[in-house]
C-alpha cells in the first residue's frame, strides 16, 4: 500500500540555469550575492553578474569547441569563480566534474580518463600535479587551463604559466556573454540531462559516486527551500540555493 507524504510542494519544470536565473535576460538583483571572504567589499558577484560571468564562460566554451555532453574537469578548491565554472559548463550543455584538490597525480589521471574530460581547469597551486597527470595519460596540454584565486580573473589580469593558458582564454567578452542563451527546453529528455559527475565527497573512490540531473537538482533545492519556511522561522523573504558538486558545497542566501 503506497503512503503519501504529508508535505507537498510544486517542483518547477525548469533546467538548473533557468531555475537559478529565470531567463538569459531577466532583470536580476545587482546587490552582493557571492563574496570573497577576504575582500568582500570589492570582490563580489551579484545575481546579475553571476549570470553574466556564467554566460561569458559558456559562450567561450562553445567557441573553444565544447559539444553537448562534453566533460569539463575543475581541479581546485573553492574560489569566487568556482560557481561560475559550474554554472557556465551547464549553460554550455556540458557536464561538470570536480576533482578533490587534495588528489595526487594518479587519482587525477584516473578521473580525467574515466570521466572523458575534454578540458581540465587547474588551480595554480596544483599545476605541477595536474601536468604530471595529463602527461601520464596522454591528455593534450592544449586542453589544460590555469585557474586563479579569483582576484586575477576579477581584475582582468590573469596570466598563464609553464605554457598553460589562463582560463580567461575561455571567457567571452561581456557583449557576447549577454547574447548567450542556454537551452530552456522543458522536455523530459532535457530535464533529465546529466549535468555533473561526482567522484569524491571527502573520500576517494575509483568510480563516480553519482550523477546530477537538471530537474533533480532544482527539485531537491525547492524541497530544501520549503523546509526553510517551516517551523516558525522567518525565512520567507530569502531564497536558499545550495548546489552540491562532489567535494564542493556552496550555499547562497539572496533576498528576493
Amino acid at each position: 500500500m503506497p503512503w503519501s507524504s504529508r508535505w507537498k510542494v510544486d517542483i518547477p519544470t525548469k533546467t538548473l540555469p533557468s531555475y537559478v536565473f529565470d531567463t538569459p535576460t531577466a532583470d536580476l538583483a545587482k546587490t552582493p550575492l557571492l563574496l570573497d571572504p577576504d575582500h568582500a567589499d570589492t570582490h563580489w558577484l551579484s545575481h546579475d553578474t553571476f549570470r553574466l560571468w556564467s554566460q561569458r564562460f559558456a559562450a567561450g566554451l562553445r567557441s573553444a569547441g565544447l559539444q553537448p555532453g562534453d566533460r569539463v574537469l575543475l581541479y581546485s578548491g573553492n574560489t569566487l569563480f568556482f560557481p561560475v565554472v559550474f554554472m557556465g559548463v551547464i549553460m554550455a550543455g556540458g557536464v561538470f566534474t570536480g576533482a578533490n584538490p587534495g588528489f595526487v597525480a594518479r587519482e587525477l589521471a584516473y578521473q580525467l580518463t574515466d570521466s572523458g574530460a575534454k578540458f581540465l581547469i587547474t588551480a595554480e597551486a596544483s599545476l605541477e600535479t595536474a601536468l604530471q597527470a595529463v602527461d601520464s595519460v596522454g591528455f593534450s596540454r592544449d586542453g589544460v587551463f590555469l585557474f586563479d584565486d579569483g582576484f586575477a580573473t576579477f581584475n582582468g589580469k590573469g596570466v598563464g604559466k609553464e605554457g598553460v593558458r589562463h582560463w580567461s582564454h575561455l571567457i567571452a567578452g561581456p557583449e557576447q556573454g549577454r547574447k548567450f542563451a542556454w537551452n530552456q527546453s522543458t522536455s523530459p529528455e532535457d530535464l533529465n540531462q546529466t549535468i555533473c559527475l561526482n567522484y569524491s565527497s571527502g573520500e576517494c573512490a575509483d568510480l563516480a559516486r553519482g550523477t546530477m540531473q537538471q530537474y533533480g537538482v532544482a527539485g531537491a533545492d525547492v524541497q530544501r527551500n520549503h523546509r526553510c519556511t517551516q517551523g516558525g522561522h522567518d525565512y520567507a523573504s530569502k531564497l536558499c540555493v545550495q548546489l552540491r558538486t562532489g567535494h564542493l558545497q556552496w550555499a547562497v542566501t539572496a533576498r528576493l
